[in-house]
């Protein structure tokens, strides 16, 4: 059976229905757009007129399409599956906006192909990826952009500020380097855990002295043979190779994520080595349109353990509460692929779908992280011609845990 996204099911009146809406819609834009000699102000304010739609609409949905028009790859799967809509071609341009006004065409093309790759449906009725996940993956593909074509300088200073919002009502921001940022959140995430109040009494709960200071473990996955590909904070997500390395020449402990794939615990409970593989595999919760992050996830036996499944990763997925009650209450229940890590949902009412793993140990994300390396030895040895980039074999990632 070809792979195909559930919003393209075939056969199905409704899916069928709202392809040809989502190809009406397209085309009827792509039409209508102005030309670029135009008075864009005019023009735009002249379609939201007679189409109804709001001026700010009008004008994004223009704007997508001509950034679609520098994307060819991803513009061919839009018009072959009409799969999206502006939505997300929306977003897809106002995160390729950090790129600035005249992106390098090498840059444009590896996003391209990045995002395309994304969009691809790899199994048959597979969900869609949520609009968060779309762009935790676009700011990841612009990140890296820019770390490789930006000149290093001194990182800015940390930034504060705090004031009042309204009645009785004020708010603090605060601005720090990744490091920082994520070694503060996991230390949030844990009094809020361990004291059951929210992240934001936690907070003020920790600046005020009412919970001490504790520690906490960042857990880090890196390729070892891949040192300029960065690195993914658990939790956190995304850090460039120069942060990466740093945290990591900081950590007194790693463990082998190909080893915790194969491990199979006797135990009910799941031990922290294959908690961290999970998490490194799935991402977020596998439950379809769902973007909880897998660091906030139940680890939930496919098969149960009293039945005899294995507390392994060939038998466990990240799902968060609300998914995990669906699951126990008996409404759905999914089979996992141990070798890839697609998971296929059933319904009780006959339908199915599929999700593919999204974090940084998935198949994709590896072969991503590969390429940017790769593009940047590179950069390198153009700038350096005397500089070499050593072929390494392919060797598992790893974890590393950075104390706190």
């Amino acid at each position: 059976m070809q792979p195909y996204y559930t919003v393209n099911t075939p056969y199905c009146p409704t899916a069928t229905a709202c392809t040809t809406y989502r190809r009406n819609h397209y085309h009827l834009w792509q039409d209508l757009r102005p030309a670029r000699s135009e008075d864009d102000e005019l023009a735009i304010k002249r379609l939201a007129l007679k189409t109804g739609v709001s001026f700010g609409h009008a004008r994004d949905y223009c704007e997508s399409l001509e950034r679609l028009d520098t994307l060819p790859e991803l513009k061919q799967l839009v018009e072959t599956l009409h799969h999206i809509e502006f939505k997300q071609l929306t977003l897809i341009d106002s995160v390729l906006n950090k790129l600035g006004t005249a992106p390098a065409p090498e840059s444009l093309a590896r996003i391209d192909a990045g995002i395309t790759s994304y969009l691809t449906p790899a199994q048959p009725a597979q969900a869609l990826p949520p609009h968060e996940n779309l762009r935790r993956k676009l700011n990841r593909l612009v990140q890296a952009e820019l770390e490789f074509t930006q000149p290093s300088h001194e990182p800015p200073p940390p930034h504060y500020s705090a004031g009042p919002v309204g009645a009785n009502r004020g708010e603090i921001v605060a601005e720090y380097d990744a490091e920082t940022t994520a070694a503060m959140d996991a230390a949030i995430r844990k009094v809020a855990e361990d004291n059951n109040v929210s992240s934001a009494k936690a907070l003020a709960g920790l600046v005020l002295g009412k919970y001490g200071s504790p520690r906490v473990v960042l857990n880090m996955f890196m390729a070892q043979d891949l040192p300029d590909s960065g690195g993914f904070i658990d939790g956190y997500g995304w850090v460039d190779a120069d942060t990466a390395n740093r945290m990591a020449e900081k950590s007194d402990h790693r463990r082998d994520m190909a080893a915790a794939a194969e491990k199979h615990s006797p135990n009910y409970q799941t031990p922290e080595d294959i908690k961290a593989f999970l998490n490194g595999r799935d991402g977020c919760c596998r439950y379809p349109d769902c973007s909880i992050p897998a660091i906030r996830c139940q680890k939930d036996h496919c098969k149960d353990f009293r039945d005899g499944g294995a507390t392994a990763a060939s038998n466990l997925v990240n799902l968060c509460q609300h998914h995990h009650n669906i699951k126990t209450d008996g409404r759905v229940t999914y089979i996992l692929d141990p070798r890839t890590g697609a998971v296929v949902w059933l319904s009780n009412d006959g339908t199915w779908e599929s999700t593919s793993p999204e974090g940084p140990l998935s198949a994709k994300n590896v072969n991503w992280m590969r390429t940017m390396a790769q593009t940047q030895h590179a950069r390198r040895d153009r700038a350096h011609a005397k500089a070499t980039s050593p072929i390494s074999e392919n060797r598992p990632l790893h974890e590393t845990f950075v104390p706190q």
